[in-house]
């Protein structure tokens, strides 16, 4: 049975994302439990004009370190871009 250290052992699957449009790629991982909470309250506070793809790529596209590649501050800028790229990035995330 899985101990409790293991269990809160931060392990986030991760992956590496190529983008064509680029000829380059980026990492996606999975959200925190805390990360999908913020998530699903930002999208049930804001209803129908919630940009739900491009609050899930700034929060899981992650730079080679880990690192968030997009603050909140960027959704909106997110939704400028290519609709076809923000969906490959969407489904890897998935």
């Amino acid at each position: 049975m899985i101990n409790r250290e293991t269990f809160l052992k931060p392990s986030l699957k991760t992956g590496k994302v190529f983008l064509a449009d680029f000829n380059d790629f980026v990492f996606v991982r999975e959200l925190t439990g805390t990360e999908r909470n913020t998530f699903e309250k930002r999208m049930l506070e804001e209803g129908q004009s919630y940009d739900y793809r491009c609050n899930l790529v700034a929060l899981a596209t992650t730079d080679v370190k880990g690192q968030r590649l997009f603050t909140d501050a960027d959704i909106k800028e997110l939704g400028k871009t290519s609709g076809a790229i923000l969906d490959v990035l969407f489904t890897a995330i998935q």
